[in-house]
């Protein structure tokens, strides 16, 4: 068991690159101030990292300018998702997207952080009996997963920023959690990576 939790950073997340920010993120003279967009969006990206499906999890500002964006995203290029070994696998990635005017992205970028307080989406929620004074400052720990064919974590990792007296706690809960078993475009099961946010609150 011990051997899924990797200390050093071996698992890579999709990378989004100025291209890819280009086309996943929307300037257009098109988008009135009134209609500036920010967006939580899950992404499916194949191991040669083109995104082949955008899920719209929430947003702030137009619904239909936030379902427009996360369509275009469909189709950008990414540096893929590698596993523990370094193959490119598939990736399940949540992150961020806007849509505004030129000249309006400090806006568009006010918003997108007033959406990440919102949204607090918590994939995994661990019950202690009182929260310790190194959690007391940040109850959240990302983490980063390989998921199997079979929806079961075989490696996890801390992700950026994670309390490092309290990332192996999360990963072995991590690892007792059932995942979406996931295919690609064919059917077939497939190995993949992705992001979750734990949360550490006080309960049974």
């Amino acid at each position: 068991m011990i051997g899924l939790f990797l200390a050093a950073a071996a698992i890579q997340l999709p990378v989004e690159t100025d291209k890819t920010s280009r086309q996943v993120t929307r300037r257009s003279p098109t988008i009135s101030r009134e209609n500036i967009t920010a967006a939580v969006v899950d992404l499916w990206i194949d191991p040669d990292g083109w995104v082949i499906e955008c899920k719209l999890s929430r947003f702030l500002g137009t619904e239909q300018i936030a379902v427009e964006t996360c369509g275009a995203a469909a189709g950008a290029k990414l540096q893929p998702a590698r596993d523990a070994s370094g193959n490119a696998v598939y990736g399940f990635y949540r992150t961020g997207i806007l849509a505004f005017p030129p000249g309006w992205e400090p806006v568009a970028s006010q918003m997108s952080r007033n959406l990440k307080m919102l949204d607090r989406h918590v994939d995994l929620v661990i019950s202690l009996n009182a929260i310790p004074d190194d959690l007391a400052s940040g109850r959240l720990l990302p983490l980063n997963l390989v998921i199997d064919q079979s929806g079961t974590v075989v490696a996890c990792e801390p992700g950026e920023g994670a309390n490092p007296n309290w990332w192996s706690v999360a990963c072995e809960q991590a690892t007792q959690a059932e995942w979406d078993r996931r295919t690609s475009l064919s059917g077939t099961p497939v190995n993949y990576v992705r992001n979750i946010v734990v949360e550490f609150q006080v309960g049974d």
